[in-house]
């Protein structure tokens, strides 16, 4: 079979498509495919993507997994020399006084340091320490993850590789699985954790708020899925788009429109979590 026979048998994958016996997939320059589903046009389009906003909100979140176990921070730095029992218990009693993490507790206390933290941490999560002060250039691959998902998660990619198509991303305190998931169905790569000093997270994060002509949107509290697919296929149309994907994380869906070697996020609130971080674009609904 040739190559346009094998094209010519992809029919529209909205079941609801007028020209569905007619129309089919003749060029890869005609229609948008999403989430590797051909559909001939927009009205098409934005079904697919209304049937699988749907079917994402329709569906309760999955309850998350139970956190495997691990010893506990501060005995782990206590462990390693780092403070003594007696050191350790005020922090506990400090703690439940006025809350917080212990980590962070141990710190105002200057039982610590944060590079201790960090490599406790580490530990705790059986990932390796990245220091990320001393690789100024992976802010370069802020770009490949939404901002708002990386306040969200206190997490930055640090580094990808095109050939093996890895991603490592580094996170402050708490390894996401939901994102490297995530991370991994939308750009169709395998992701590896490790761990790096908060404090140089949270100001790469800073740097990377201030990259030029960032493509991305977050919609706080849609009414509808259709509301969601209404405005998905006018940014389409508006960017010329010739692919999609859409997936959940945790509480939003998360849309990625491409165009050529560019690419167009859009966050979609499905509850009233609040982001961590500041303002993004706002999109006239």
């Amino acid at each position: 079979m040739s190559l346009l026979s094998a094209l010519a048998l992809e029919h529209c994958h909205n079941p609801a498509c007028r020209y569905r016996t007619a129309r089919t997939r003749l060029s890869p320059s005609r229609g948008i495919v999403l989430n590797g589903d051909w559909f001939c046009g927009a009205a098409c389009f934005e079904a697919g993507v209304a049937g699988r906003c749907g079917a994402f909100i329709g569906e309760a979140l999955p309850p998350k997994p139970a956190k495997p176990h691990r010893v506990p921070l501060g005995l782990l730095l206590m462990s390693r020399g780092h403070l003594d029992l007696s050191t350790l218990r005020q922090a506990l009693e400090r703690q439940e006084a006025v809350g917080g993490r212990i980590g962070d507790v141990l710190r105002s206390m200057g039982a610590v340091t944060e590079q201790q933290i960090t490599s406790a941490v580490a530990a705790q999560w059986s990932c390796p320490v990245f220091a990320l002060r001393d690789h100024p250039g992976a802010l370069q691959y802020a770009r490949q993850l939404p901002l708002g998902l990386l306040e969200r998660y206190r997490a930055l990619p640090v580094h990808f590789s095109p050939v093996t198509r890895v991603l490592h991303v580094a996170f402050a305190q708490e390894v996401s699985s939901t994102l490297l998931y995530a991370a991994q169905q939308m750009l169709t790569c395998s992701t590896e954790a490790c761990i790096a000093d908060e404090s140089a997270i949270m100001a790469a994060l800073e740097k990377a708020r201030q990259i030029p002509d960032r493509s991305e949107f977050l919609l706080a509290r849609l009414g509808s899925a259709a509301e969601m697919a209404r405005i998905a296929v006018g940014y389409a149309q508006k960017l010329g788009a010739s692919g999609a994907r859409l997936l959940p994380c945790d509480d939003y869906l998360w849309l990625r429109l491409l165009r050529r070697d560019t690419a167009s996020d859009f966050l979609f609130q499905l509850s009233t979590a609040a982001m961590s971080g500041g303002e993004y674009q706002a999109i006239d609904a």
